[in-house]
């Protein structure tokens, strides 16, 4: 935690730039070169839209190209967000002085209860300056999360015993679509504990309603009671997400002692149920699907009942307006907390009632840099003893550096899960024309959303003054006299800003069959995403010639009727998912650690259907892999309860059963699996090297992990094809010991690195790749521009970059960002209120504004004067950049 003080920071309100999605074998897009439909001019002839193979491009153009099929069908908000700004703001004011995590584990409840008396003294400060304290936190960071007026932060920063003013943002879902469609017909006999789906626990047949064996060792119980702690029970698994329903029966039909979810809390509503929101449910999916991805993992079957993990449930995500919608997102303070409860369940400040495993269902778009007090608190909560997962995030490839992946999945200590791709080819379908004894057929179309059946149905183009109507109100499907001007029709509308799913809300609520997105003036990309994605209707894509193609068909017959014909998929090659984000991270480490499963993962839904039966839903994006990665971790806890957080980190790296044909910088160690043995820790647990002189070094940490020591031979693997396993060193471990190693590889080295023992057998397996920390960019804060009327300006800049430069996605943040008043006749300048603060910016444009009254109380002089805006790059470069001169007063 740096101990610099934070000066000012300004007062924002954003107009944030979204994260773009990347690419991957998963992507199915119609690309429009022009030599698209070759034509309708002949109605006999096929309309000539063919699929564009990736490998007829470059990799990094095919891959932005699929990357860009994903801009506007995601439902959640991938890049993390600052709050709208109103008359009040959240910060966390970081506080000098080690939390109890720092202390020895005998001494924590004693230091946890130090730090709590000295930010009590602080507190009567905090409110004379108009602040309420709304959390605090003591085991894994010292800090206060508290509500001010606009404008007060100047005097919170200057207080002796801040060390940081960190804004409060957003954390998001990381699945990679909307919210998909409850069903039925799921094997509800996958798991043990599993009741079938569609009845009430109380229903369930005897010995499948989740319940405990009564003979089983009691764990502990809620938040909030004296009973033991976690410690004395089985091992536990903490869970940070949205709203956990735990009333559904693949998550035992109850919460306590005698079910599988024992306890948790909700941060949002500020108390001991961690139910989603029963107004909306659904919003907050997320939680309970998550919950039941582990709690019914194959992963965890087959144990004893008196070593079956527990669940505690941390509900953090609300419906948060952002952009001008509610949006399931999760409050950093809200986290914070939450990582606090799930080392600490008892609330006494000892840590020896951690969770074995903290699941963090939540992604950042993009790693960024400065100060960030998650960040800290996953790292403590590594050496208090809790192995943290993270999904990796859906932000896919950037071909650049830094990558795609975000926090919390960017730690060190966090194992990051990246995501699998389905085992299927893309989705597909032609769009079939009659006239008359003639026909038309455009395809393959990226097919989206249920399948369609083979009706033949009318074709409406909706229009507005501009042309091509996006559909971005319901009366846009309507006629004049209110009357659905799409009934039953497949209902064409140009592809917008707007999510795809909101689209087809209202199209199916008007009552259309089904839609085609005409990408008039785009490259036509669209991903093929499995399932229905929540779309209520059949959903194809089109690219300019396509669309063109299918308008003149329509003006040469009014009643042109279509039919949209599936393609039958084929088995794919495993890959990695298109949406999976991975690094390198900001200082050049790989992530991910490892991948798994993380397409159409079927899961627990809240809530009950019209018929009162409870339903599920399948969940696709890296937290569902995620998910899976928590249930192997903790399994391994259970079965080798000796191991720490670092050595379960390395030995699943270990197991992990490579890819063939993915580079290891998307895969990490490869997909999860359950460790048979391992005899070595190897730290880190995915090697980076770094060039220098000709050659790559890098230095590991190895650590036995039997008590018996042994002597090793480290080769390194460059792979199939790439030559033979090289010699670099030979070492041995003591027994219950560790030794550092400095290995000299060829430079740019990427493989494995093997570690024999005497024997020859292998020990140790761990994937290394190059090092490749990310430069500076001079270009990533913007020239200011000012609006000034009167005593009030109103200015807006650039802050970061996340933009698309050829065959790369440029993505870089800025921190530390200072806004000053420069008299244009010269002289010192003025501070804004608010000014420098540590933590990163999401890449966006920001608005600020700036009055002649300052928090300080003084008053700036009228006069001329130049905006100066000063921020940090990633590796540290100072950046500064002013306005032209403008009048304030």
């Amino acid at each position: 935690m740096s101990a610099r003080r934070p000066r000012r920071r300004a007062q924002v309100a954003i107009g944030a730039i979204g994260a773009a999605a990347l690419m991957a074998p998963a992507i199915a897009y119609a690309r429009d070169d022009g030599a698209g439909a070759a034509e309708a001019r002949r109605p006999a002839a096929a309309a000539a839209a063919a699929l564009a193979p990736p490998s007829a491009q470059a990799p990094a153009a095919a891959g932005l190209l699929a990357a860009g099929a994903w801009r506007d069908t995601l439902e959640a908000f991938r890049a993390p967000q600052l709050p709208t700004p109103g008359d009040a703001e959240t910060v966390i004011l970081l506080l000098s002085g080690e939390p109890a995590a720092a202390a020895d584990p005998g001494d924590r409840a004693a230091a946890a209860r130090a730090v709590a008396e000295r930010q009590e003294r602080l507190v009567p400060i905090l409110e004379s300056l108009g602040a309420t304290v709304t959390f605090r936190y003591r085991v894994l960071v010292n800090a206060v999360a508290v509500t001010l007026p606009a404008g007060r932060l100047e005097a919170l920063a200057a207080l002796s015993d801040v060390i940081g003013v960190v804004p409060v943002g957003f954390l998001a879902p990381a699945r990679a679509e909307g919210p998909e469609a409850p069903g039925e017909g799921v094997d509800a006999n996958w798991h043990e504990r599993s009741t079938p789906i569609g009845t009430d626990p109380a229903d369930a047949p005897e010995g499948t309603d989740g319940a405990v064996d009564a003979d089983r060792r009691e764990p502990s119980t809620p938040i909030g009671t004296d009973a033991p702690g976690a410690a004395e029970g089985p091992a536990h698994i903490a869970l940070i997400d949205a709203g956990v329903d735990v009333s559904h029966p693949w998550l035992g039909g109850g919460m306590g002692p005698t079910f599988p979810v024992i306890g948790g809390a909700d941060l949002v509503d500020g108390d001991a149920d961690p139910s989603p929101d029963p107004a909306d449910p659904a919003a907050e999916a997320h939680g309970t699907q998550m919950a039941s991805l582990v709690l019914r993992s194959a992963a965890l079957a087959g144990l004893a009942p008196a070593d079956v993990p527990r669940l505690l449930a941390y509900r953090v995500v609300s419906r948060e307006p952002v952009g001008g919608r509610l949006r399931p997102l999760a409050r950093t303070d809200r986290v914070l907390a939450a990582l606090e409860r799930a080392v600490d369940p008892d609330g006494d400040g000892a840590t020896d009632d951690a969770a074995e495993v903290v699941l963090l269902g939540l992604a950042a778009g993009f790693e960024g840099a400065g100060e960030d007090p998650v960040a800290a608190a996953v790292a403590a909560a590594d050496r208090v003893g809790a192995t943290v997962v993270a999904p990796a995030g859906n932000d896919g490839p950037t071909f650049t550096r830094p990558g795609s992946v975000g926090g919390p999945a960017a730690g060190p200590t966090v194992i990051a899960v990246g995501g699998v791709a389905a085992p299927a080819t893309p989705r597909t379908a032609d769009l079939e024309a009659r006239l008359g004894p003639a026909g038309a057929r455009l395809g393959p179309l990226p097919l989206m959303g249920p399948q369609p059946d083979d009706r033949a149905l009318p074709v409406v183009v909706l229009r507005d003054e501009a042309g091509v109507a996006q559909g971005g109100a319901p009366e846009d499907f309507a006629r004049p006299d209110g009357t659905s001007a799409v009934e039953g029709a497949l209902v064409v509308v140009a592809r917008g800003g707007a999510p795809i799913a909101e689209t087809a809300g209202r199209a199916a609520a008007a009552g259309a069959a089904a839609i085609a997105v005409w990408d008039e003036d785009g490259d036509g990309a669209f991903p093929a995403i499995p399932g229905s994605s929540g779309l209520p209707l059949p959903v194809v894509g089109m690219g300019r010639a396509q669309g063109a193609a299918l308008a003149r068909l329509l003006a040469r017959s009014g009643d042109l009727r279509v039919a949209l014909r599936p393609r039958a998929t084929a088995a794919a090659a495993p890959g990695v998912a298109s949406f999976s984000s991975w690094g390198p991270t900001l200082d050049g480490r790989p992530k991910p650690d490892l991948v798994a499963p993380a397409v159409d993962r079927e899961a627990a839904w809240p809530g009950r259907g019209p018929d009162g039966r409870h339903a599920t839903a399948p969940l696709t994006g890296t937290s569902a892999a995620a998910a899976e990665v928590a249930a192997i971790a903790l399994r391994l806890r259970v079965e080798r309860p000796e191991l720490g957080p670092r050595a379960v980190h390395s030995l699943l790296v270990q197991a992990g059963r490579p890819l063939g044909g993915v580079p290891l910088e998307r895969q990490g160690g490869g997909v999860a699996a359950l460790p048979a043995g391992g005899a070595v820790r190897v730290e880190p647990a995915v090697v980076a090297t770094r060039a220098t002189r000709g050659e790559a070094r890098a230095r590991i940490v190895l650590s036995d992990l039997t008590g018996g020591g042994g002597d090793y031979e480290l080769l390194l693997d460059p792979g199939a094809g790439a030559g033979e396993a090289v010699l670099t060193s030979r070492i041995t471990v003591p027994a219950g010991g560790r030794r550092a190693v400095t290995l000299r590889l060829p430079d740019a080295t990427s493989g494995h690195l093997v570690l024999l023992d005497d024997a020859g057998a292998v020990a140790a397996r761990v994937p290394v790749v190059p090092l490749r920390p990310a430069g500076g960019r001079r270009d990533a804060l913007g020239r200011p521009e000012v609006r000034a009327d009167g005593g009030l300006a109103e200015v807006r800049v650039r802050l970061g970059l996340l933009r698309r430069a050829g065959a790369r996605l440029v993505s870089a943040r800025v921190h530390g960002v200072r806004l000053a008043l420069v008299p244009a006749a010269g002289g010192a300048p003025l501070p804004v209120a608010g000014g420098e603060q540590d933590a990163s910016w999401p890449a966006g444009t920001y608005r600020f504004l700036v009055a002649r009254r300052l928090a300080s109380g003084l008053d700036v002089p009228a006069g001329r004067y130049r905006l100066r805006v000063t921020a940090s790059a990633g590796d540290g470069t100072r950046l500064r950049r002013q306005s032209a001169p403008f009048r304030l007063g």
